[in-house]
């Protein structure tokens, strides 16, 4: 969920329930800062939102969920671990739930923005073996 940018939006479509997941105690901060915990809904807001500390590689929720969103969170995971991330998103859904991300086309090999992305995700991924941050970002 980050900052929970998009949480907003969420409370005014779901009827029952949010729920913000992120591994990140900072960004919860943030977006706890935004939204009021349980319990502490406003009329007419939609519903107050649950806040999860949690790896998305593994999702601490038997099926319970009818729809998941993300945006954005690809980048923090490398290509290869995306197939786990999509079966733990998957085992949170009830049956007929559906899981929904938004993606961008990549850009055409060999143009300007493909070079650009491929210089970036390099600088990335020697930022990341390097000062181990606390966080990581991939771009391809």
């Amino acid at each position: 969920c980050g900052t929970g940018a998009g949480v907003g939006v969420l409370r005014r479509l779901c009827r029952e329930r949010v729920v913000g997941v992120d591994f990140s105690a900072g960004m919860l901060a943030e977006a706890r800062a935004a939204f009021p915990p349980r319990g502490e809904e406003r009329a007419g807001e939609g519903p107050a939102v649950d806040w999860v500390r949690a790896d998305a590689r593994s999702l601490p929720f038997a099926p319970a969920f009818d729809l998941a969103l993300s945006f954005g969170a690809f980048g923090h995971f490398l290509p290869a671990e995306r197939f786990g991330l999509f079966a733990e998103v998957h085992g949170s859904l009830r049956p007929g739930g559906q899981f929904v991300f938004p993606i961008g086309a990549p850009p055409p090999v060999g143009s300007r923005a493909y070079w650009t992305l491929l210089g970036f995700d390099a600088a990335m991924r020697v930022r990341n073996a390097l000062w181990r941050p606390q966080f990581v970002m991939y771009y391809r």
